[in-house]
């Protein structure tokens, strides 16, 4: 992987206002068994930006623990981008994908992008977005599902 890359093996451990994050522009957010399990497959997501990555996982620690942390993170630091990666299927780590859109809802880092990374039989797949997005609403999965 080429870049700056720092590791924490806990997101919640980092003062929010570190000097190893504090002038990188993108904060990659992984789920703690992705370093541990797919630490090879991050350099197709990462290519050569400068980046700082942090790890958590939403089954140890409630997710609004993370969301806040994250929210001190963007205040205190010039990060304008977030990389979330984790390991498809996991009912814990999904909701690290919803990070980046409660992040600019609820508080106000309208700028934010983000980019969205699962782990899946060895391969590491770029998911878009808008496919993040609609799985907060089975409801509306259920129509698009029924119509085809």
């Amino acid at each position: 992987m080429s870049g700056f890359t720092f590791y924490v093996h806990d997101l919640l451990t980092i003062n929010a206002g570190s000097k190893y994050i504090r002038d990188i522009s993108t904060l990659v957010i992984a789920g703690n068994c992705v370093l541990i399990e797919h630490k090879d497959l991050l350099s197709p997501a990462l290519k050569d930006e400068k980046y700082a990555i942090l790890t958590t996982c939403p089954e140890a620690f409630h997710i609004n623990m993370v969301e806040t942390k994250l929210a001190a993170i963007l205040k205190l630091c010039r990060i304008s981008k977030l990389i979330i990666i984790t390991v498809d299927g996991s009912p814990h780590c999904i909701q690290l994908h919803y990070l980046p859109y409660n992040l600019r809802k609820y508080h106000g880092f309208h700028e934010l992008s983000a980019s969205h990374f699962v782990i899946h039989s060895g391969k590491i797949f770029q998911i878009d977005p808008e496919i993040v997005a609609l799985s907060k609403k089975l409801s509306k999965l259920q129509r698009i599902l029924r119509k085809s």
